[in-house]
């Protein structure tokens, strides 16, 4: 085109033909097809999420089970040895390996079909900004933001929209080793028609996230984006892909320019909403100590073991079992002796027998005012994200700690 960009043209031609069948010419149709392409482009990207989120739903649940076992002993032994700071330093530096396990094991849920965790109304700028601080810390680059005062609210899931940030900056930061400066400007925009971003109308939050590095050749383009490609020497090929995973599943839409030696610019685009704007607290540590019966169902005899020394810590009466009828038989019992069961932790999925929701019915029917918790490696399950639905008063994500 005039100004510079490339769009994608199909042409066809047809003979022209005198009354005497000679060829005296020809009729050239040509047809710009860029948006058509685009649409099919974001078609495949769809089905290939789709087909790794069936490996990744069930491994990141095993997975997460043996972070499981491995995190909870940490924080508990932790405790055990106060005093001796040989044994503390060890043992920190194999929580902190495990936790970067559990950060993989997000990554791979993002790609996971199911439920949606709880989204909350947010304003991105301070989202942005400390997403940014954070990520740049220590680098040879500086951040300059441009962000409307009056920027628009958004419904997220604050922790994955931190990853997809994150993602995309240091995404930026990396492709910048000498140095240099990243743009982050937030727009409120409007789309009012059928354009080449594939959205319906509406208000939406749009970020453009601009560096000058070192920019992708043109022929990666279409590959940024999928699972484990990666052009960077030191890369698992997830970040964009994960990023690209979760604000698809916000309803949104990314995109990225680039040209190899003069930098690269990728847009976010998030849906505004007109919820109102929700508070957001960090947790703290709390001591905590109590009494009282309480029963845990888990089929993996590690976390049960794990589970039940913390509780016992802390104060609590333990009892266990491994699937959802060893349960309601186990609590049944206790109902009908006149010393129940306080609170029961249940764990949602039992491999070829009874699961936490079934059990929690039966559970509730002998006695509708006990405490039950859901706990699961499937953390994007329809039923963690809408619990009270099912009849539980909370949730425990795999791997959990005491804290």
């Amino acid at each position: 085109m005039k100004s510079g960009a490339e769009r994608i043209i199909a042409d066809s031609a047809a003979p022209i033909f005198t009354e005497h069948r000679e060829i005296v010419g020809a009729v050239l149709v040509f047809q710009d097809i860029t948006d058509r392409v685009r649409v099919e482009e974001q078609l495949k990207q769809a089905q290939k999420l789709e087909a790794i989120g069936v490996l990744a739903g069930g491994l990141a649940h095993d997975f997460n089970n043996i972070l499981g076992v491995i995190t909870g002993n940490i924080s508990f032994l932790k405790e055990m040895i106060v005093g001796n700071p040989d044994a503390d330093a060890i043992l920190n530096e194999i929580q902190t390996g495990a936790f970067q396990a559990q950060k993989l094991t997000n990554q791979m849920l993002t790609f996971s079909k199911g439920g949606q965790p709880i989204k909350k109304s947010l304003g991105l700028g301070k989202l942005i900004c400390e997403t940014a601080q954070f990520v740049s810390r220590g680098s040879n680059v500086s951040i300059e933001y441009d962000l409307p005062e009056d920027g628009w609210t958004a419904e997220v899931v604050p922790g994955q929209m931190h990853q997809a940030f994150s993602n995309v900056i240091l995404n930026s930061i990396q492709a910048m080793p000498g140095g240099g400066v990243i743009r982050l400007v937030l727009e409120n925009i409007r789309l009012d028609h059928d354009g080449v971003i594939p959205l319906p109308k509406g208000k939406y939050l749009k970020l453009a996230v601009i560096d000058h590095g070192i920019g992708i050749p043109r022929k990666y383009l279409s590959r940024v984006f999928d699972p484990y490609f990666t052009t960077k020497h030191h890369g698992n090929g997830l970040g964009l892909a994960t990023t690209y995973s979760i604000i698809s599943k916000h309803d949104g839409y990314m995109q990225i320019e680039s040209e190899a030696g003069h930098g690269t610019t990728i847009e976010v685009y998030i849906p505004a909403t007109d919820k109102e704007l929700e508070e957001t607290h960090t947790g703290r540590s709390i001591d905590h100590a109590g009494s009282g019966k309480v029963l845990i169902m888990d089929d993996e005899e590690a976390i049960l073991r794990m589970a039940s020394r913390m509780l016992s810590k802390l104060g609590y009466t333990v009892d266990s079992a491994r699937d959802g009828e060893e349960a309601i038989k186990k609590f049944n019992q206790a109902f009908s002796s006149q010393d129940p069961f306080k609170l029961v932790i249940l764990d949602l999925t039992v491999p070829g027998g009874m699961g936490g929701v079934k059990a929690t019915e039966e559970i509730l029917k002998t006695d509708p005012d006990v405490k039950v918790i859901v706990s699961s490696g499937y953390s994007n399950d329809p039923v963690m994200a809408n619990y009270t639905d099912y009849g539980f008063c909370g949730v425990a994500p795999k791997p959990y700690t005491k804290s």
